[in-house]
């Protein structure tokens, strides 16, 4: 039976599908609704998201990049924002000869809303549509968690520890959207087991040190396994210039990382 949920606006929003189930915590499922015939995600959130939230919507309500959402229901924390039909990721599974120019444009406007939050010391934490994941540095600080943050897939190696989280691991995340955007995403994408355990368990410290080695040794029998050598066979779109950003986006020592500003002044673009 769908449910109804009133905005601070005044407009009714009739719940008609679920998009995202936690059966752990259902009053936390994300739903899709309707009112006057356009369609909405409604979001219910902990009371310190929905209050770092309304204090991110404040800062950036007139921004052309960021999904801010558009109504909210104080008293139950929940968050009302437009429905996108697909993700990046879905947008390329679906249309897989998706023109290159335009997922070009799509990756500037990405670097460009980066760098929007970047000027007020706001960083994303791997999912730009979905701000429970976005956080305030204090005086530049890099921030400490006691588990794994943001999605398993794009994740840095500081978001997988949850230690030392800043910008720079913003940058390195948005390396692998763009090794996924220009046709390198089978490589990337994790098997749902394996990122089920990502969830549960983060990666610690001497596995992902394990991992390392292991690809290290193996680029040492194929050389061409190395990012630097990869050819258009493995993605399509990944030209000398695009690998010279990303290279600069996914080292592994946050500090040598490019800024958002060196990489929107990249030549590939």
């Amino acid at each position: 039976m769908a449910s109804t949920l009133k905005g601070n606006s005044g407009r009714e929003y009739i719940k008609n599908a679920i998009l995202r189930q936690y059966p752990k915590a259902p009053e936390f499922n994300i739903h899709r609704a309707s009112c006057g015939g356009s369609l909405f995600v409604v979001k219910r959130v902990s009371e310190s998201f929905f209050h770092l939230s309304k204090e991110l919507e404040e800062e950036f309500r007139e921004s052309k990049r960021l999904r801010i959402y558009i109504d909210c229901n104080k008293a139950e924390h929940t968050l009302i924002y437009d429905h996108y039909k697909n993700t990046l990721l879905g947008l390329l599974e679906k249309y897989p000869n998706f023109p290159p120019i335009e997922i070009k444009k799509i990756l500037r406007y990405t670097g460009n809303a980066i760098k929007e939050l970047y000027e007020k010391d706001w960083i994303y934490i791997v999912a730009l549509g979905d701000f429970n994941l976005a956080l305030k540095l204090v005086d530049q600080q890099p921030l400490r968690a006691p588990q794994a943050v943001g999605n398993a897939i794009w994740r840095s190696p500081e978001g997988q520890s949850g230690k030392g989280i800043a910008k720079p691991s913003d940058i390195f995340s948005f390396g692998l959207v763009c090794i996924y955007s220009l046709g390198g995403g089978p490589i990337l994408i994790l098997d749902n087991e394996i990122i089920q355990g990502l969830k549960d368990n983060g990666m610690p410290d001497v596995l992902y040190k394990s991992a390392s080695e292991i690809t290290d040794a193996e680029a040492v029998d194929d050389p061409d396994a190395r990012f630097e050598r990869w050819s258009r066979d493995i993605a399509p779109h990944l030209d000398s210039d695009a690998k010279k950003m990303i290279l600069q986006m996914v080292n592994l020592d946050p500090l040598k990382r490019a800024t958002i500003q060196e990489i929107l002044h990249s030549s590939w673009w």
